[in-house]
């Protein structure tokens, strides 16, 4: 099983059972504090903050409670920060001596507190949870040898699925060389790093995005960073899996990119996506429509390319869309 399900399935356990420093005294005044006023309408997190504050002495309610938190957009960055915060404090009362509460805090303190992830890694029986934040430690840290020891060990453990690997090898690809790439979460930064551990294009550096790009000369930003960032570079362009921050002067990079260095092999198939699959194999769809419109006239690559959106579009779920697109000539 890849690293990421491990993730998610921490996520959502629920029922599992963490490590207890136990403090039964304190419980009944926690559960008496709860206040879920900064959450909104937020059912979600309403109900796993509930989780955490009736039940103190269990690791894994904070840690569901505090990752929900980390990559909720429907409150303000504000409130986030006093929740994430107030989170921390709190469990410092009952779950400090865990893996959980030092991933809080390596987290809290964006991602750069190199003793607490260790910490953590410690403190694990399955550190396989564990090595998908000592690579963004590693890149963030720009610790070569760490980020080589831990992507490898993730390769070893937990490898991509073949599907997974293509994608991640694109994305790779679309980027020119000595490139800059940035992205900032565990299924983007993480999985470029395996790909790049197994020999694959150690000539682009890997950076963690967390401020607004200065230097944007060869700099790419990842496509999962989402558009509220991307649109902060208006003269940012597709070159394939990537934005690149210089300014485009046509579509030669792209077409360069998709025509000679993309594999498609698991976009040949006639098979169901997984779940994890579906929004990154989206992410092909915008590049593919501005290459195949800039073909002009009829080509086997045009014809090539017409057939791989077809394929993507009907396995995400987007085939009248993309049709009408294709149609009135409009891109994404």
């Amino acid at each position: 099983m890849k690293y990421i399900i491990i993730l998610l399935f921490f996520f959502s356990s629920l029922a599992c059972f963490g490590q207890s420093t136990g403090k039964p005294n304190q419980q009944n005044v926690l559960a008496e504090s709860f206040n879920a006023s900064n959450l909104g309408k937020n059912n979600t997190l309403i109900a796993l903050k509930k989780q955490a504050w009736f039940a103190p002495a269990n690791a894994m309610h904070w840690w569901n409670y505090f990752l929900a938190l980390d990559h909720d957009e429907s409150i303000t960055a504000s409130l986030k920060q006093a929740e994430m915060q107030n989170s921390i404090s709190q469990a410092s009362n009952f779950i400090k001596e865990t893996w959980q509460y030092n991933l809080m805090l390596f987290i809290q303190s964006g991602k750069k507190e190199k003793d607490k992830v260790f910490k953590a890694l410690s403190l694990a029986k399955d550190k396989n949870i564990i090595y998908p934040y000592l690579v963004q430690y590693a890149i963030i840290a720009k610790d070569k040898q760490a980020l080589n020891e831990y992507a490898n060990k993730l390769n070893e453990t937990n490898p991509l699925t073949q599907n997974l690997y293509e994608y991640h090898y694109n994305t790779l690809m679309s980027a020119t060389q000595g490139a800059f790439i940035y992205a900032n979460g565990i299924a983007d930064l993480v999985a470029l790093a395996m790909v790049q551990a197994g020999g694959i294009r150690k000539d682009i550096e890997l950076r963690y995005y967390d401020a607004p790009v200065i230097q944007k000369e060869n700099a790419y930003l990842c496509l999962s960073l989402g558009r509220d960032i991307i649109r902060n570079y208006p003269k940012a362009f597709y070159t394939g899996l990537l934005i690149c921050l210089d300014e485009a002067k046509d579509f030669t990079e792209m077409k360069d990119h998709i025509e000679n260095d993309f594999k498609f092999s698991f976009i040949s198939q006639e098979r169901k996506l997984a779940a994890d699959e579906i929004p990154l194999y989206k992410n092909y769809l915008p590049s593919l429509i501005l290459l195949y419109k800039s073909y002009g006239t009829a080509t086997p690559m045009k014809e090539f390319i017409k057939k791989k959106i077809e394929y993507i579009a009907k396995q995400v779920n987007m085939e009248a869309q993309v049709n009408e697109i294709l149609k009135k000539a409009i891109p994404l």
